[in-house]
């Protein structure tokens, strides 16, 4: 059975705005989704899931009211003087046809995850190329309540060519996807996974984003106990152990919370914002591991400065 997009984000909703125009094909939807961190709210104050819940649902509403006046490039003309010129044409756009949908935890349950959207539309409707008008309504949006969508934080290299950037994003799409047939067969190709391993370590290198490392690597290790698989990692048998590395700016975090001392957070670090969440009581896989790899105490709310970065 092909895999449903339309099916899976309407499957663990919290708000719908369907105003989907008469469609034959699923498949032939395009398909655009944006998080924010919850890190964000909770620095503007908006520090429990109900408090979330009720701003991205009034965002998720908001897109579906906004009118978008662009310039658009419309041919060209000669003027008196015989040189040819750019025409241009403002046109509204409005995003009223469109599946809106709010997710505010993942199609299982058992693991935490950013509020999202997903959206949904004819290849028709006008959002710009590379959804650039969706993208600015949104972060008008955003703009309001003081926080970020993926979209609005700042570019990072992530040390990888193309390809293995590619190769990332599907090794993590597979696995979440959990088809018992293609594991099977993929867990058979020992050099592959460790390929994929290695680059998933290449890209941590660069980038420092534990969280993803760390929840790469558990469900890797949670497909591996279901299939019931030994694969070996260098000396590490993934299937019983979780591997992963800290940076010298980690581990020092981690004596601090070790120690009950005052911790300076810094918003455009993923471990810091992973540290803010588990604070305030939101799910954090990356912390639960943390917490009982260190014996990290419960951390207290004072002991907690957040330097915002926010622009």
């Amino acid at each position: 059975m092909s895999f449903d997009i339309k099916v899976h984000i309407l499957d663990h909703a919290h708000t719908i705005i369907d105003n989907l125009k008469s469609y034959k094909n699923n498949n032939g939807l395009i398909h655009f989704n944006s998080s924010v961190d919850s890190a964000y709210f909770i620095n503007q104050g908006y520090d429990t899931q109900e408090k979330i819940d009720n701003i991205m649902t009034t965002i998720l509403k908001n897109i579906t009211k906004i009118k978008l006046s662009v310039e658009e490039k419309n041919g060209n003309y000669i003027n008196k003087q015989g040189v040819k010129r750019q025409k241009y044409r403002i046109r509204e756009i409005k995003f009223d046809k469109l599946l809106s949908v709010y997710h505010n935890r993942h199609f299982d349950a058992s693991k935490s995850v950013n509020p999202h959207f997903h959206f949904l539309f004819n290849k028709k409707d006008r959002v710009g190329k590379g959804y650039i008008y969706l993208r600015e309504a949104l972060q008008i949006e955003a703009n309001k309540f003081g926080i970020k969508f993926n979209f609005m934080e700042d570019k990072q290299e992530n040390g990888l060519n193309q390809q293995e950037a590619k190769m990332i994003k599907r090794l993590s799409w597979h696995l979440h996807q959990g088809d018992r047939d293609k594991l099977e067969k993929y867990f058979k190709n020992s050099n592959l996974i460790q390929k994929h391993i290695e680059t998933l370590i290449k890209h941590y290198q660069y980038t420092h984003n534990l969280s993803f490392f760390i929840k790469t690597i558990s469900i890797l290790q949670q497909r591996l106990q279901e299939l019931d698989i030994d694969y070996f990692y260098k000396d590490t048998n993934v299937k019983e152990n979780l591997f992963f590395f800290l940076t010298s700016s980690q581990k020092e975090k981690i004596i601090k919370l070790q120690n009950n001392q005052n911790i300076k957070l810094d918003l455009s670090k993923v471990l810091d914002r992973e540290i803010l969440k588990y604070t305030y009581g939101f799910s954090s896989e990356v912390m639960n591991i943390l917490v009982d790899k260190f014996k990290l105490p419960t951390i207290n709310k004072e002991n907690i400065e957040v330097i915002d970065n926010q622009k």
